[in-house]
């Protein structure tokens, strides 16, 4: 094997690496199941997360946790603390950020390198035609096919960028509560 075929045989494997990991991630995040949307979720939040809290009375109050309680939430908001009793709350979103960075940058980034490394590639296999004197049959189009799924991989991480920064919705009641009676 000389240094081109090597050289190749690296390129193709990074490439396909990168394509089975991309593909791959997404697909074992998903794997999970919906989480069912019951007070519990709202009691794994901790101080200082970002969440909106939309009452009965369709008011949504956006802020950061001061505490969760069985019986309630206290909020941090811009106008101040606020505490809201559980039975008014029709629902909780989570305005979290990624744990990663943000995985659409990560995954718009591989899918750049792939393209990258396809090309270069496909360059280099072109070049070696050349030198070999090996015209006949040569396309010059090495490395096309893995630089198409690259920038569709990138494609797929930008729509992830714009799409994944929206709310979460975590708990959602079940019932809504009696309306007080008039006497």
């Amino acid at each position: 094997m000389n240094r081109l075929s090597r050289f190749n045989h690296i390129v193709a494997m990074v490439c396909i690496y990168a394509i089975v990991f991309t593909l791959a991630a997404p697909g074992t995040a998903l794997a999970k199941g919906p989480k069912p949307l019951g007070w519990d979720n709202v009691l794994t939040l901790r101080k200082g997360d970002t969440i909106h809290v939309t009452l009965f009375s369709k008011q949504v109050q956006t802020g950061k946790v001061d505490r969760v309680e069985p019986t309630g939430i206290a909020l941090t908001t811009k106008e101040g603390s606020l505490l809201i009793p559980r039975e008014n709350i029709k629902s909780v979103a989570y305005v979290g950020k990624p744990k990663v960075a943000n995985p659409g940058l990560w995954m718009a980034a591989g899918g750049v390198a792939l393209t990258g490394a396809a090309m270069l590639g496909g360059t280099a296999k072109d070049i070696s035609d050349i030198n070999s004197g090996k015209l006949s049959g040569s396309t010059g189009n090495h490395g096309n096919g893995l630089a198409i799924a690259g920038l569709g991989i990138a494609a797929g991480g930008i729509a992830v960028f714009f799409i994944g920064g929206k709310p979460k919705l975590i708990y959602e009641a079940r019932t809504v509560p009696p309306t007080p009676t008039k006497d």
